[in-house]
């Protein structure tokens, strides 16, 4: 037999009587495969399952392997043993010496085991004994618990009896006093100033302190009722603390009727106390009652069960005030509607109630409805006081043992402050009223949205009412966020209010202001030259100075409407601020842009200057009437409107600018005609020589500014803004024309002449503007020249500039009222040097555009620079003559005589220039 047959054998699982019935019914022996390697020893290999080959053997075959098997296995181990016979005899000798070692353990074992019974025989009798003394302890302070708390009962039972005779006993002096007899259970207490005060006070005492023996009594009871559950048991299944009720006792369950009696007697007096201390606002007797309720340990449910009786008592009046039905079952209604029916009618019959009223009935229906919310309003402020006196005197009254408030000790069951709840409730109530009411009632939402104003007075009359006992505050100053969250509630009828105002506001803008030019045009066409000329059937009339007062009134009507209320007002302003945006959107699409809104050939102004003259009329007296308006408010309302109105200002100049740059800019071109014209002495021009007549750019000028005058800036309307206009465009007419005649060159003696022929008739076209401008709107007069300032005054000083020494030139006391700029520009043209503008190739225009364009440093700077320029060029040029020889000779003398020429201005003007700076 080989090696691999004895692994059948030696696996953990063989079973022999499976093999031999394997072998007895010539089936292969098999062992499963989750056995077979979960049962594998280490070391073992098992190669196969089957424990005969494929072909099934005899039995005799298996019985003679198997006695080979074991003679072969009988002889391995007689080799073993041969082989190592020593090791195994030492072996032995070790056990034999191991089991000596082991019997003296066992024999110390068994004395250890001797010792220990002895032990515990020593311990157990000691602890038997302490255990029964332990448990006869625990009885007798179980005995002597109960007989201390029955003794305790006993006591505060006596003292609950003489606290209970008291009250009794002051009940009958009360009612003695009063002439009454006294009830068993009095449901009220008796008020200041009825019976003896003194006597009330110790009634209340006494309430307070049986309430507190009742508190204590119950707290016995209740500790009864509670120790079961909370026992523990020792080991051997013995309570460590008995329970003995002491209700179980006869002695004591005698006595708890007259104790629940008492009980109920105090919550009656305390809830009696309750309300009328919240009735009358009487802090000290609720004070008492909230103590008692303290002292019966019931003072959260009763102040939760109070806060939720006023705030129901509130939601009940809400309701009913905004339920229309409720309103047509009111008695005088119904006689109303019925007496109107009788009259109206011949047939008699019993009408529904109604919900709605009709044409003959609204006013009475309204005066029921405002009744109705005025008595609301009282009794929510009545309410609302209770509730923050009650706040108040739950904030005051301190637990005594931990200095804890009533007000925290009530937070444990309640969710927010007293006063917070009140609010909440009220605000919820509120707004879920005049949702529905509005939803199911026409009358009702027409109604408070157009008096809505007086709703609001009456909800600033409640915050009066309330802010003597609370700290709410509704001023323009500061509003509470308590009275914030109230008017919110209503805010359905504020918005409707507001929507109302709004659409005014944008109806009668829209009615003034049409969407497009085309609506004032009608069938108009265009011609040519951008002229529009009106066709059969022409729109509607151009906005004007009506339009916008009457936009002005709106909104100062509405605005002071709601100027009562410092959140209406500020929505009211929101409001009024985009009609006024919606005013500036509309004015700026209306506004003609093109070249015929600025064009100034005539002979007269074009329908589009009559369009933009007629908008920023409208837009002007607009503005005017609400310049001062946002003084009237506060700064909120102010930081709304301000803006607004800006903006009308804004839009109305921003449509005039166009037109008045283009006035400047015509004026000046024929101003800069004066640079056309010799002015030299030598000259055959008849125009050069002063013969007493103006220039013709004069007369041109003349012209223009009174084409402007009539036809143009008089058709705005527009008051102190059009004087404002002129004085404006008069001084930058003088500004531009001193400067251009400044820079005349060459200027002779009768060119001298003729600049001042014509400054008389330039003064005079100026003086004609200044005072026959416009001043439509306003009872001011017309400007004089006087009022032009230092231009005017630049102007007549250079008459006597002409005519000046060149060493009076540099003088400032001879030339004070005149630019600097101006002298720097006559001394140049009197030298040999040339003008900035020749210097640098520009024309005048150009040069006096630079001039306005630039400071008055950035200027005398580029002449200083052009000074420099000259003279290093007259420099050069000697040295380029003297370079060339004797051919060179001749213009380096010419040379040399104009720069000893050029060199004396050039000190005049170098001293100019440091007396400007020096500001001489």
């Amino acid at each position: 037999m080989s090696t691999l047959d004895y692994s059948i054998f030696a696996h953990p699982s063989f079973d022999a009587n499976e093999y031999a019935n394997a072998i007895l019914a010539s089936q292969p022996y098999r062992i499963s495969s989750a056995t077979e390697h979960a049962a594998k020893p280490a070391g073992i290999s098992v190669g196969v399952i089957d424990s005969t080959s494929s072909n099934k053997e005899e039995i005799s075959v298996a019985l003679a392997k198997l006695s080979f098997g074991i003679e072969d296995v009988n002889r391995q181990l007689k080799n073993v043993i041969n082989v190592h016979h020593e090791a195994l005899l030492a072996q032995a000798a070790s056990v034999n010496q191991l089991e000596g070692s082991l019997q003296s353990v066992n024999g110390r074992l068994k004395d250890i085991s001797g010792s220990v019974n002895r032990l515990r025989a020593k311990l157990s009798t000691p602890y038997a004994a302490l255990n029964t003394h332990a448990a006869r302890l625990q009885k007798l302070q179980l005995a002597s618990g109960v007989l201390r708390r029955v003794a305790r009962f006993f006591m505060l039972s006596r003292r609950l009896e003489a606290q209970m005779a008291l009250i009794n006993q002051q009940d009958v002096a009360t009612a003695a006093i009063n002439g009454s007899k006294p009830l068993p259970s009095a449901k009220s207490p008796i008020g200041p100033g009825e019976g003896d005060d003194d006597g009330n006070k110790q009634r209340e005492r006494a309430i307070i302190k049986a309430a507190l023996s009742i508190a204590e009594i119950v707290a016995l009871i209740d500790a009864d009722t509670q120790a079961p559950q909370t026992s523990t048991s020792d080991n051997d299944g013995h309570p460590d603390q008995a329970f003995i009720s002491l209700s179980s006792l006869s002695v004591i369950s005698d006595h708890l009727p007259i104790v629940q009696g008492a009980k109920d007697r105090v919550m009656n007096e305390m809830e009696a106390m309750m309300v009328t201390g919240i009735q009358e606002l009487d802090q000290s007797l609720l004070s008492s009652a909230l103590l008692t309720a303290h002292n019966l340990r019931v003072l959260p449910e009763v102040v939760q069960n109070l806060i939720n009786d006023l705030v129901e008592v509130v939601e009940v009046r809400i309701k009913t005030t905004f339920d229309m039905a409720a309103l047509g079952r009111d008695k005088s209604i119904q006689e109303i509607t019925s007496t109107t029916s009788s009259s109206s009618s011949n047939l008699l019959y019993k009408s529904r109630v109604r919900t709605e009223p009709t044409n003959l009935t609204a006013p009475q229906w309204t005066a029921a409805l405002w009744t109705k919310l005025e008595a609301m309003i009282t009794e929510i402020s009545g309410d609302c006081i209770k509730v923050y006196t009650l706040e108040k005197v739950l904030n005051l009254q301190k637990d005594t043992m931990n200095g804890r408030s009533f007000l925290d000790e009530a937070m444990t069951l309640l969710e927010n402050k007293p006063s917070s709840t009140f609010w909440a409730a009220l605000a919820r109530t509120l707004e879920r009223s005049c949702r529905d009411g509005s939803k199911t009632s026409a009358f009702l939402l027409q109604t408070l949205t157009s008096q809505y104003p007086r709703l609001l007075r009456l909800f600033q009359d409640f915050f009066s009412r309330i802010s003597v006992h609370t700290d709410t505050l509704y001023t323009q100053a500061y509003q509470s966020p308590e009275t914030v969250l109230t008017l919110r509630s209503v805010s359905i009828f504020e918005s409707a209010y507001l929507q109302r105002s709004t659409t005014r506001l944008n109806e009668l803008v829209s009615s003034s202001f049409a969407t497009s030019p085309t609506a004032y045009f009608g069938t108009s066409t265009y011609t040519s030259g951008g002229y529009m000329s009106s066709g059969p059937g022409g729109g509607k009339p151009f906005p004007g100075e009506k339009d916008g007062i009457s936009i002005a009134r709106v909104i100062m009507n509405e605005l002071d409407t709601a100027k009562f209320d410092p959140l209406l007002v500020k929505s009211s302003a929101r409001g009024m601020a985009k009609g006024l945006e919606m005013l500036c959107t509309r004015a700026e699409n209306l506004a003609a842009r093109d070249r015929s809104s600025t064009t100034l050939v005539g002979p007269t102004a074009t329908v589009q200057q009559h369009l933009n003259a007629s908008l920023v009329n409208a837009m002007y007296h607009c503005w005017l009437h609400l310049l001062k308006l946002p003084e009237s408010y506060s700064e909120g309302v102010s930081s709304i409107l301000q803006p607004a109105i800006d903006a009308l200002r804004t839009t109305y100049l921003k449509i005039t600018d166009p037109l008045l740059s283009a006035i400047r800019l015509d004026a000046s071109s024929i101003i800069n005609r004066v640079h056309r014209l010799n002015f030299a002495d030598k000259s055959d021009d008849p125009m050069s020589h002063g013969m007493g007549a103006s220039s013709l750019y004069i007369q041109e000028l003349a012209e223009k500014l009174a084409f402007v005058r009539v036809e143009i800036l008089s058709k705005y309307n527009v008051g102190e803004l059009g004087q404002q206009w002129c004085l404006d465009l008069a001084r930058h007419l003088l500004r531009t024309f001193v400067l251009h005649v400044s820079i005349i060159k060459p200027l002779g003696e009768s060119g001298k002449m003729q600049l001042i022929s014509d400054i008389p008739g330039f003064e005079f076209a100026i003086d004609a503007m200044l005072r026959e401008g416009i001043a439509q709107g306003t009872t001011k007069l017309g400007w004089k020249l006087d009022a032009v300032g230092m231009d005017y005054f630049a102007l007549k000083a250079f008459r006597q500039l002409l005519f000046s020494d060149n060493e009076d030139l540099a003088k400032p006391e001879r030339t004070n009222d005149v630019p600097s700029l101006i002298v720097l520009h006559h001394i140049l043209v009197r030298s040999p040097l040339p003008l900035p503008h020749e210097l640098h190739g520009w024309q005048e225009s150009q040069y006096v555009r630079f001039i306005e364009e630039h400071t008055d440093d950035e200027v005398l700077s580029v002449l200083e620079q052009g000074l420099k320029h000259w003279r290093a060029k007259m420099l050069s040029d000697i040295e380029d003559a003297d370079d060339l020889g004797p051919p060179g000779n001749q213009k380096k003398q010419e040379k040399e005589r104009e720069l000893n020429v050029g060199e004396t201005f050039v000190a005049l003007a170098s001293k100019v220039l440091q007396n400007a700076r020096m500001g001489l």
